[in-house]
This record gives structure tokens, sequence and C-alpha cells, in this order.
């Protein structure tokens, strides 16, 4: 509770959250008048994401990717009706937000798969007065080959029932869309990279991968520019066969004869 007296005409609260106020006014008879505030936040600015400019060609590897920065619209509404928005890479220069979507050109640190490093602030509407800055926060820079769409299918189903019989194991079939720059190059780790046979062609197939392990597939063409697929390649897969519980039995403290029971179901 915050009490003002010899109030006349206007007080203005400074440095108030969001929140729920009571405001009562009372005057030297007693006479009182009483009004409920609700402050709202505005929405993050933390929540806008990089996009690859699609409309500029892939640089090829080793050269920075042309970016847009992106906030939800509403987002943008919100702060751009009372104050203007800016954005710095690293310590370097502020530059103002002028819609939803802003093009951040190749700046030298957008090298895909790289982290960047980005802070917002606001400033008065058409002023340099600094309202709030965030904190810096770190982004992924995307990858550049943004006119390549990868699908990937795998035999998980198979294992739905028992182990499968197939000799190849767990097989994961990467195609990718047409897009990109001459013969393409796969990957499961975004270091090393396969070709495929033909060397035309634009679909290969993992085999003898681990059920249940986590695996990204990525797609590389003759410039190095990179497509990673999007989505869970477990995604519609049945249980399988072979479940494993888990039973712990703890010690006393300090004494290390716990146990932990594993059961095959």
């Amino acid at each position: 509770t915050v009490t003002q007296t010899g109030v006349s005409g206007t007080y203005t609260v400074t440095n108030a959250i969001a929140g729920v106020y009571t405001i009562t006014v009372k005057d030297v008879y007693g006479c009182s008048s009483v009004r409920t505030l609700t402050i709202v936040d505005k929405p993050s600015l933390a929540s806008a994401t990089l996009e690859v400019d699609t409309s500029v060609a892939c640089p090829g590897v080793g050269n920075p990717t042309t970016l847009k920065l992106k906030f939800d619209q509403a987002t943008f509404n919100a702060y751009n009706t009372d104050s203007d928005v800016w954005y710095r890479i690293g310590s370097g220069v502020w530059t103002k937000v002028t819609s939803s979507t802003t093009n951040m050109g190749a700046h030298p640190s957008f090298l895909p798969g790289k982290t960047v490093s980005i802070t917002y602030k606001t400033t008065t509407k058409g002023g340099t007065t600094t309202i709030c800055t965030t904190e810096v926060l770190d982004k992924i820079v995307p990858n550049s080959l943004k006119d390549v769409v990868i699908t990937v299918q795998t035999n998980m189903n198979a294992f739905a029932s028992g182990c499968t019989g197939l000799t190849q194991g767990m097989v994961a079939t990467v195609t990718a869309s047409a897009g990109g720059t001459g013969n393409l190059e796969f990957s499961i780790d975004n270091n090393h990279w396969v070709a495929p046979t033909p060397a035309t062609a634009r679909t290969y197939v993992w085999k003898n991968l681990t059920p249940g392990r986590t695996y990204k597939f990525y797609v590389r063409d003759a410039q190095g520019c990179i497509a990673e697929a999007e989505g869970d390649i477990y995604s519609g897969t049945t249980e399988p066969a072979m479940q494993v519980g888990l039973t712990a039995r703890p010690s006393c403290a300090g004494i290390s004869n716990g146990e932990v029971s594993f059961t095959i179901k």
C-alpha cells in the first residue's frame, strides 16, 4: 500500500508492474472515491523468430544467410501503438523495427547452425527515450536451403509386434523435393555426408538405425546449402512390443546399497 498526501490536480505512479490496483482518493472532509485499475503486460518480444529470406539465393557454404526478423502481428501491434521497437545483433548498432516482418540482411554472424545474440528495446513513439530493454537472447540461425522439403518414412511399425526380421533393421527413407543446386548429399549428424546412387538421386535410405533413438536428417546441395527435416519420425508409430519398467528401492541416507530393478514387459 502506498499513501500520498497533499495531492493537487494530477499524481503519477511510476514503475508500476502488471497487476490489479485499487486507487482511493479522499478529500479533507473524508469523502472518498475508489477506482480499480488493471495493468496488463504486453507480449514478450522474445517470441520473435528468425526466418530465412527465400527471395535471396542461398549464398553457399561458409557465407552468411539473409534473414528476416518476424514478430507475431498482435505482438508488434501491441508495441507499435505507443512506442518504437528496436533490435541489435551482439553489441552492434540499434535498428528500428518498422513492421511485423523486418529484413535483417546477411549479417556476418548469420551462419547456419550458429548462435547469434539479439537484444530488443522500446523507445517513446517517435522519440529516443528508452522505455525498456530485454536481456540478451540467443537464437540459432536456421538452415539456408528453404526451397527443399524433406520427407522421412520409416519401417518403425514393423517393430510393433516383435523385432523385425528384416536384415537392414530400422530403416529411414529420406526424400528431398525439387530445389537446391546440383546433386545432393545426405547426413544424419550434419557432419558426415554421403552421396546417393545414382549421384542425381533425391532419395537416400538409411539402414540399421536404432529404434527409439533421436535422429536428425539433413540434405546438402552442391553449394553447401543445407535443409533439415522437420517433425517427429516416430509420430504415428504404435507402441513397441518390448517395454521396460523401473522400480527404485532407496536405501537410508548416506548409504550406497539402494537398488534399481529393470522389468521387461
